[in-house]
């Protein structure tokens, strides 16, 4: 039945997409739309084997509303569908995810803000609905890799009562950067900390009442291509502690990021090796995951005459704090130290609008709870895409 499906959506994605989009150079609109299927097997270890079929469709529309007289201001929209079925949380036990796209069923706006540049386009805010992880704590070499700790660290995304503003929920919010230069830059943001509802996923939801979550970052580029982030973050409410009854603060963490080029050929722009390592850190009093570490190389054009394909190898581990690990021997189980998760993957540029990549991830402690066989997944993504 899976298969049915996958090859189903494939060629209603197919369909859809027209033989050739001409763009228009004077028009102010950008469309694009991207089909993203996945198969996965879980082959070993976990809470038990079997096979999940996910996909993701993106729908996005962008604006220059400088035809209505408002220079330098863009105007954007995100659509944004899940398929139902779950592979980590059915079959996995992983608290990484293996698919960035794992989510359950959700049908909606995932994205809809204007930006202003002002100061010379030194200066920009940003107001709406606005996914965090596009603007801190991003990864651009890790963007390669299938685990969703590569996107943003476990250790900030597991905060709140129903995550950050990041994938499948976003939030109000607004967001200011300062780029003085073409090395320096520092962003900050003010999020509704709780994106819809967490007792009904597939509902939308604004409520700022609750909270806010304040996230600020610095990041040089040097002149190389090497780039260093470093964050911090924090949340206005009272959380539910660990090991206590009472409501405390100081939901608090940070994280870092240094990546760049490690070897260029002479002969190909672009092509060679890169690599990145990431750290997170959280509040034990609050959050089982309070420290991250991730790394990993990617190399682009691994073969001759496959100057787009990229091949990479990554590491992620969500460390657990001392109060959870208490909190489980307290139950009667048995935590682990850490979870771990590797990945291998190839990415094949096709065609334009046509992308495969195979990937193969181990699992290691899944979950960190204890009781659970290291896990061997399998999978490959498809990825249609189109613009307009």
């Amino acid at each position: 039945m899976f298969l049915n499906k996958f090859w189903v959506s494939c060629a209603v994605a197919f369909l859809v997409w027209p033989a050739s989009a001409a763009a228009v150079d004077e028009s102010p609109f950008s469309f694009e739309a991207l089909y993203t299927g996945e198969v996965w097997s879980n082959a070993r270890g976990g809470i038990q084997k079997g096979t999940r079929y996910l996909h993701n469709v993106d729908l996005t529309l962008e604006a220059d509303l400088s035809f209505v007289g408002l220079e330098d201001t863009t105007l954007f929209l995100y659509g944004l569908h899940t398929n139902g079925p779950e592979f980590s949380p059915d079959l996995v036990g992983d608290a990484q995810v293996v698919s960035n796209i794992d989510n359950g069923e959700v049908f909606r706006l995932y994205e809809g803000w204007i930006e202003k540049l002002f100061a010379d386009k030194k200066l920009s805010l940003k107001a709406g609905l606005i996914d965090l992880n596009a603007d801190f704590d991003v990864n651009e070499t890790g963007s390669l890799f299938i685990n969703s700790s590569h996107g943003i660290g476990v250790e900030f995304a597991q905060t709140g009562d129903n995550g950050p503003s990041i994938f499948p929920s976003t939030s109000l919010a607004v967001r200011a950067q300062y780029a003085p230069n073409d090395n320096w830059s520092l962003r900050f943001g003010a999020f509704d900390e709780t994106p819809n509802d967490p007792n009904n996923p597939k509902q939308q939801q604004i409520d700022w009442r609750k909270g806010t979550l304040f996230v600020g970052e610095a990041s040089y580029v040097a002149d190389n291509g090497l780039r260093v982030n470093a964050g911090g973050w924090g949340y206005t409410s009272e959380f539910q502690p660990i090991l206590s009854t009472d409501k405390v603060g100081n939901n608090i963490g940070a994280y870092g990021l240094i990546e760049g080029p490690l070897y260029r050929e002479k002969s190909e722009e672009g092509q060679g090796l890169s690599g990145f390592v990431s750290v997170g850190f959280a509040n034990e009093r609050i959050n089982q995951f309070t420290h991250y570490m991730g790394g990993g190389v990617v190399y682009t054009g691994p073969f001759k005459s496959r100057d787009d394909d990229q091949v990479g190898f990554a590491i992620a581990a969500a460390g657990n704090g001392d109060n959870f690990k208490r909190s489980v021997r307290m139950g009667g189980g048995n935590p682990e130290d850490y979870e771990t998760n590797l990945e291998l993957t190839y990415r094949a540029q096709l065609t334009d609008w046509l992308a495969i990549q195979p990937d193969i991830q181990y699992v290691i402690d899944p979950g960190a709870v204890g009781g659970l066989r290291n896990a061997l997944a399998l999978g490959v993504r498809v990825e249609i895409g189109a613009a307009f």
